[in-house]
């Protein structure tokens, strides 16, 4: 078992990105983890609103987060 650390605020997507665990959060980022190196995150991605979805492409390079604010 791993415990996701580095938001401040809940956590209200997660996706699976090969071996990357990427997360958003109401406390406006989005956060990129290396699950199995067991490094906290290797980037922050800060928005303008809170991170209501994330979606992943099947080439898993490219990812986009919905906010609040109806911006992606």
């Amino acid at each position: 078992m791993q415990i996701v650390r580095g938001h401040t605020s809940p956590i209200s997507s997660i996706k699976m990105a090969g071996e990357k665990l990427i997360t958003g959060s109401w406390d406006k980022t989005l956060k990129i983890h290396e699950v199995f190196s067991r490094k906290l995150n290797v980037e922050t991605l800060e928005h303008s609103s809170e991170i209501t979805a994330i979606a992943v492409h099947p080439n898993r390079k490219q990812c986009a987060a919905a906010t609040m604010k109806g911006e992606i």
